[in-house]
């Protein structure tokens, strides 16, 4: 990603969590709502969508949901939810792709 790219991902990922929390928004609808797995959104800036495996998208919504819960100070309970959820609607994101998966990808678990 560019620069400017990458200002807009980060935009875009705090717009989704506020969203994705039931907080209203100052600023236009999130690209795909809360049906997006907004941790692998990356059409929503105009940015190619990677190919995903199923240890990609837990990757991703381990990281997404440790920042996700602590910032909106969820519960055990809250959290088990949002995770049920984004891995619902992460299902569509998988492909069997797994050579090119970020889960491989030297340095992929740091956050």
């Amino acid at each position: 990603m560019t620069e400017v790219q990458k200002d807009a991902w980060w935009d875009y990922l705090l717009n989704y969590g506020i969203h994705l929390a039931g907080c209203p928004l100052v600023v236009d609808p999130v690209p795909g709502g809360s049906l997006a797995f907004g941790p692998s959104n990356t059409p929503a800036i105009g940015v190619a969508h990677p190919p995903l495996n199923r240890e990609d998208i837990e990757l991703l919504l381990e990281l997404y949901l440790e920042r996700f819960a602590l910032t909106f100070a969820l519960s055990i309970t809250e959290v088990s939810s949002v995770a049920a959820h984004l891995r619902t609607v992460a299902q569509p994101e998988i492909t069997n792709f797994g050579v090119t998966a970020i889960s491989v990808c030297e340095g992929a678990g740091l956050p």
